[in-house]
């Protein structure tokens, strides 16, 4: 008499989600999207990341690097994968697509002298306030645990410590 063999239990694969338009992007994660963004998958977390610093930052400087990273990250998804970013809710056809390549690219030369002029703003009126103002940022940074030189060497890479 023959015993059964046991038979593994086949691994179901993660159906792609469905979608009206599956070239939006959506602000968060779903599973199996994968499938739907094929390789622009790591750009469209990488997004999602950018997206969340920008809405995050806590200062005018903080918000333009945000932006610049998020603008150029836009750029590839329209450009090389036909991708539409929120807040759209159907996709861009090609001439609507150009219009806001172009919008992006004239925000990111725009953005190139805003953030070096807005650096020096930041730090002159840094030293002018003898270093109250951008405080609130480096306010949730870890501090060093004592004054000792191993304590000091261990958090001396760390912003805002010295």
């Amino acid at each position: 008499m023959a015993l059964p063999i046991s038979v593994p239990e086949q691994q179901r694969s993660v159906a792609a989600p469905r979608r009206v338009f599956p070239e939006l992007i959506t602000e968060q994660a779903e599973p199996g999207e994968d499938l739907i963004y094929g390789g622009a998958t790591e750009l469209v977390v990488e997004w999602r990341h950018a997206w969340a610093e920008r809405k995050a930052a806590n200062h005018t400087l903080a918000w333009l690097q945000a932006e610049r990273r998020r603008l150029a990250l836009e750029l590839r998804l329209v450009g090389e994968f036909g991708l539409t970013p929120p807040p759209a809710d159907a996709p861009w056809r090609e001439r609507r697509r150009d219009q806001e390549l172009d919008w992006r690219r004239r925000a990111i030369r725009r953005l190139r002298w805003q953030l070096p002029l807005t650096w020096c703003l930041h730090w002159l009126l840094r030293a002018l306030t003898l270093g109250l103002w951008g405080r609130r940022a480096q306010a949730e940074q870890p501090t060093c645990p004592s004054p000792s030189s191993h304590a000091r060497s261990a958090c001396a890479g760390e912003p805002g410590s010295q």
